[in-house]
């Protein structure tokens, strides 16, 4: 995903979705890839499939 942990007020909802898609279990963050300015970073990661 991308505008994770950078420096634009545009990171601000993708952080935060990101973020509670972490918290509550169903998204595991792999990486995260910052640009040297920091102005660009993108994260990578996976679902979490929980079969009940």
């Amino acid at each position: 995903m991308d505008d994770l942990r950078c420096k634009g007020g545009y990171c601000v909802e993708p952080m935060r979705a990101w973020d509670q898609a972490v918290a509550e279990g169903w998204l595991n963050q792999r990486a995260c890839y910052i640009k040297s300015d920091g102005w660009r970073v993108w994260c990578a990661g996976e679902y979490v499939l929980k079969v009940e």
